[in-house]
């Protein structure tokens, strides 16, 4: 399966932080962060197809290709920033959290 690049970012654009998404062994936990942007990009930086988040608790549950890879923690209680993919004519697209 491909690998994801996860890039956090504040609203002016710039990178705060890079993370490189798969789908072995445990989903990735990393805090959330006021104020960002997630920015999620398979190798031809494209967004993936599926992505959604679900709530579990204050947390934030990503799945890709239904498959969990990511846990922002305290998502709900710090943030809750938008799930951004670049679609082919290189606008964004929210991806769908549900609470």
């Amino acid at each position: 399966m491909a690998h994801i690049t996860l890039t956090l970012k504040n609203p002016a654009g710039d990178i705060l932080a890079t993370y490189t998404l798969d789908s072995s062994g445990a989903p990735l936990q990393i805090e959330a962060v006021n104020n960002v942007y997630y920015e999620f990009a398979e190798a031809g930086g494209r967004g993936p197809a599926a992505v959604s988040g679900t709530r579990s608790g204050d947390d934030l549950v990503v799945s890709i290709d239904n498959d969990n890879r990511l846990i922002i923690k305290d998502y709900f209680t710090n943030g809750q920033g938008a799930l951004v993919g670049m679609q082919a004519d290189g606008t964004p697209y929210i991806y769908p959290v549900v609470d």
